[in-house]
């Protein structure tokens, strides 16, 4: 039995980590693959111990994992200043991690005249296949249900 509860106990250790690991306000879309990998390994680590007496448990506590990672997709969150008839766009797979991104870019905006103080909104949009485009480096992308991929047809 000691056995069992140690490896609960461990179990719950590496739960917290990954919970941790998938709340950091500085997750980037780039980073999701490896998150999805530290997922699945972490569900690789415990598979032995979904058939014992704490099956239950274990299950639920992978599930509510899982869910978290499913709610970390790519949105557009775009933030409205007072004065400024752009909005700021910023790619993210969180909340918290669209605004610590605007946070580091704020001094490069400041010298555009913007201002934290004269946000006035933040819209969340979720991209859609073959909509979105966007210019990055000369180069032209469309999303697409793998990401942003090249827009070969665009001029």
């Amino acid at each position: 039995m000691d056995s069992l509860e140690e490896s609960y106990r461990l179990f719950l250790i590496d739960q917290e980590y990954i919970c941790n690991a998938l709340k950091n306000e500085r997750n980037l879309p780039k980073d999701m693959p490896a998150l999805i990998n530290l997922v699945d390994l972490f569900k690789a680590k415990y598979q032995h111990m979904q058939n014992n007496s704490m099956s239950d448990a274990i299950k639920f506590q992978i599930k509510l994992i899982e869910e978290q990672l499913q709610e970390m997709t790519i949105k557009f969150y775009k933030y409205f200043f007072n004065g400024q008839e752009k909005p700021i766009i910023i790619e993210a797979v969180s909340k918290q991690s669209a605004h610590y991104a605007l946070e580091q870019i704020m001094p490069k905006l400041s010298e555009k005249g913007y201002d934290l103080r004269d946000l006035k909104d933040m819209k969340v949009e979720n991209p859609l296949v073959g909509v979105n485009r966007k210019q990055y480096q000369g180069k032209s992308y469309v999303w697409s249900v793998e990401g942003w991929i090249e827009d070969k047809e665009a001029k």
